[in-house]
This record gives C-alpha cells, structure tokens and sequence, in this order.
C-alpha cells in the first residue's frame, strides 16, 4: 500500500492511496479515484467534518481525536 498523506484546513489530514487525486475550495474537498471517479466530498471544520456524498463503496474511517480520515480503498492489481 503506497499512501499519501494530504493535509486540510483546522489540521485535519486524509491518507490515502497516492493514485487518488484530491481537489480543495475553501473547506470543502473532494476526493477523486484512479478512474477519475468522486468518491467522497467533504467539508471540514475545526471540530467538525461533514460527509457531502460518499461513494457507496468507499470504506474510510474518520478518527476525531487525531483528526485523521484514512480510505482504505486501493486500485485493482492489474494480473
């Protein structure tokens, strides 16, 4: 797994995989995968985040007291 830690405003950061791309206005983020696909749309505040749309199959966590989201979606291996 080849993560990438991103860091967002109130000192909340995501970790995911490096092939997601991750896209900012103001406090609202969006995440977008390998395929070019949103998986999930946050807005995030000093102690609060909230989920705008999160794809259905998108499996992250959220721990408040390290102010951590982390995805743990990774792409296909490709055989």
């Amino acid at each position: 797994m080849a993560n990438k830690s991103h860091t967002l405003n109130f000192g909340w950061n995501l970790i995911a995989h490096k092939d997601y791309k991750l896209f900012s206005n103001q406090n609202e983020y969006v995440l977008m995968d390998w395929d070019g696909d949103v998986v999930l749309c946050v807005s995030v505040q000093d102690h609060e985040i909230e989920v705008l749309r999160s794809n259905w199959n998108l499996h992250f966590k959220v721990n408040l007291a390290f102010k951590t989201i982390k995805v743990f979606n990774e792409p296909d291996e490709e055989e």
